[in-house]
């Protein structure tokens, strides 16, 4: 296998959207905003700096569908 190109991200996620049309038919009636807050608290680190690589968005980690 090859290196990876600039567009196969885009083609495996059509792929797989094509596979499974459960996965896109449930981030459209889930409203993942809902779960913020309670992510946040579960979440919540304190930093001793603001250097390095800012942290990962919850609802991204919760829901590892969304882009």
């Amino acid at each position: 296998m090859g290196q990876k190109g600039f567009w196969d991200f885009e083609e495996r996620q059509q792929e797989l959207l094509n596979k499974n049309k459960t996965l896109k038919y449930l981030n459209d009636i889930i409203p993942w905003e809902l779960f913020r807050d309670e992510l946040e608290l579960l979440h919540k680190k304190d930093r001793k700096s603001n250097a390095g690589r800012k942290p990962i968005d919850v609802i991204l980690m919760f829901n590892t569908n969304k882009k």
